[in-house]
C-alpha cells in the first residue's frame, strides 16, 4: 500500500479525500486487516452501492504500534439507514478496548444518523438490545483521537465528547468552536490525518527519543517579545510541539516532547503576563485530564497575573480543575518566568493541589500567601513578593536558577520519572 502524494495544488485541496486515501495517509504501508469489508446495506434497493455500508473499519499499525481505525463514508451513509455500519462501529470500538489498543475515528458522516447516545450511561446504544454491541468508551484505557473532514451526526457527537485530541482542518475549524475540549487545527484534511500519526506517537506507551534541537534559550528571553506558544516552541524539543486550538496570545496547550519524552504544556503569559478568563480555565481542564488519563508529566510555564473578575467566580470550573490535578498522580512541575503563585487553590497548580517541583527565575514575582478573597489580580499583587529567594527559604519553591540551568534541571527530573515508569511498565510486562 503506497502513500499518495500529500503535496497537491490547490485546486485538488479543495477536494475531500476517499475513505482509501484518507487510511493509506495514516496507516504504515501493508498493514491493514479490514474487517467486514464485504458487508453492504440491508436495504435491497441500495445493497449493491453501498461498500461497508458507508463505514470502512480497519485493525492497522502507526509506526510499528497497532491501532483500529474507523473511516466514515458521507456519499455512502446518506443512501442507507446505516445498520450494518453501526454494527460495524460497535464491532471495532468492542475489538480495540479487548485489545487495549488506539482508535483514531475519521468524522465524515451524513445529515442524519440512526444512532442514539444515552449520556448518562456513558455508552453508544443502538437499535438492538444485544448487550455486546453497547459499548462504553469511558471504560477504555487507550487514547482515543477524532479527525473531524466532515459532518458531525447522531453517534459521532457523542463520541467526539469521547476523544482525547481532536484535529481539524481550518476550512472546518467551526465544527469545533462549541466543543470545549478544543482541539489541533491542521492547515488542509491530509495534514489532519496525518497529524493524528503525530500525536499517537506522543501519546502512551511513551518512549524516549534523541534530543535533536536547540540549546535552552538563552538569558533574558523571558523580557524578549514572546507570545505564550512561541516561549512553547522555544521550550520543548524543537518541531515538537502540537499546540491545540486554544493557542492564543497569552495562553497555550499543547503536548510535544521535552527531553525526548512526551509531556504535556500549559504556557500561560509570554514577555506579558497573561491574565486567564473562562474560556482559558476550559482549555486547562483539558489539558490537564489529558496529563491524568495517560500519566504524562505537566510541564507549566507561568507568568500569570491572576484570573479575571468573572472567570474567578466560576466556582464550578475551578473546581473541575482542582479534581484534575488533586487525582492525577503524573510528575507535575512548574517553571515560574515572571509572576506566579505557589500556594491555595490556584488554577495553575500549587503545592497544595500536588505540583511536585518549583522552579523561579531570578526575576520572578511570586505570591507566596494564599489570598483571603480570591485569585484576581488584584488579590493577588496584595500578597506578591519580588524576591523569589523569600520563597526559597521557606521551602515554597524548590529552586531558583537561571534560564538554562532551569531548563536542563527540569529534563533532569522528567527523565527520571519517565524512565522509572517505563522500566516498571516493563517488569510487570515480562512478570
Amino acid at each position: 500500500m503506497a502513500l499518495i502524494n500529500t503535496s497537491r495544488d490547490a485546486e485538488s485541496d479543495a477536494k475531500s479525500l476517499s475513505p482509501r486515501e484518507r487510511i493509506e495517509l495514516l496507516v504504515d504501508p501493508e498493514s491493514v486487516l479490514e474487517i467486514a469489508a464485504l458487508a453492504r446495506s440491508q436495504q435491497p434497493s441500495v445493497a449493491g452501492e453501498t461498500p461497508g455500508d458507508g463505514v470502512v473499519t480497519v485493525l492497522a499499525r502507526v509506526q510499528g504500534r497497532n491501532i483500529a481505525v474507523l473511516v466514515e463514508d458521507g456519499s455512502v451513509l446518506d443512501r442507507t439507514d446505516g445498520e450494518v455500519a453501526r454494527l460495524k462501529r460497535h464491532r471495532l470500538f468492542d475489538l480495540a478496548r479487548m485489545t487495549d489498543v488506539p482508535i483514531v475515528v475519521i468524522f465524515d458522516g451524513p445529515t442524519m444518523s440512526p444512532g442514539r447516545f444515552d449520556p448518562n450511561a456513558g455508552e453508544l446504544a443502538g437499535h438492538t438490545s444485544d448487550p455486546r454491541l453497547d459499548v462504553n468508551l469511558r471504560a477504555r484505557t487507550a487514547p482515543l483521537i477524532g479527525v473531524i473532514c466532515g459532518e458531525l451526526a447522531g453517534w459521532a457527537n457523542a463520541v467526539v465528547g469521547e476523544c482525547d485530541v481532536l484535529i481539524v482542518p481550518k476550512s472546518r475549524v467551526g465544527m469545533i468552536a462549541s466543543i470545549t475540549s478544543g482541539g489541533i487545527v491542521a492547515s488542509d484534511e491530509a495534514s489532519a490525518i496525518v497529524m493524528a500519526s503525530s500525536v499517537l506517537e506522543l501519546l502512551a506507551p511513551a518512549e524516549k527519543h534523541t534530543v535533536i534541537g536547540q540549546p535552552p534559550p538563552p538569558p533574558g528571553w523571558a523580557n524578549e517579545s514572546r507570545y505564550a506558544g512561541q516561549l512553547a516552541e522555544a521550550v520543548f524539543d524543537e518541531g515538537t510541539y502540537i499546540s491545540f486550538a486554544d493557542h492564543r496570545n497569552h495562553l497555550s496547550t499543547g503536548i510535544g516532547r521535552f527531553g525526548g519524552w512526551p509531556v504535556v504544556g500549559v504556557v500561560a503569559g509570554g514577555s506579558k503576563a497573561a491574565k486567564l478568563g473562562a474560556a482559558d480555565l476550559s482549555h486547562l481542564r483539558a489539558a490537564y485530564a489529558l496529563s491524568r488519563r495517560y500519566r504524562l508529566p505537566l510541564l507549566t510555564v507561568e507568568n500569570c497575573s491572576g484570573i479575571d473578575g468573572a472567570a474567578s467566580l466560576n466556582y464550578a470550573l475551578i473546581s473541575d480543575l482542582i479534581a484534575e490535578l488533586r487525582d492525577s498522580d503524573a510528575l507535575k512541575v512548574c517553571l515560574i518566568t515572571g509572576k506566579g503563585h505557589v500556594l491555595g487553590t490556584f488554577p495553575l497548580g500549587s503545592r497544595q493541589l500536588g505540583t511536585d517541583y518549583f522552579i523561579a527565575w531570578p526575576w520572578a514575582s511570586l505570591s507566596i500567601v494564599d489570598p483571603s478573597t480570591d485569585y484576581s489580580e488584584e488579590s493577588l499583587e496584595a500578597v506578591r513578593e519580588p524576591d523569589p529567594w523569600l520563597a526559597a527559604g521557606r521551602g515554597l519553591i524548590d529552586d531558583v536558577l537561571s534560564p538554562e540551568d532551569s531548563i536542563e534541571s527540569l529534563r533532569w527530573l522528567i527523565d527520571v520519572y519517565m524512565s522509572n515508569r517505563t522500566d516498571t511498565r516493563q517488569e510487570v510486562s515480562s512478570a
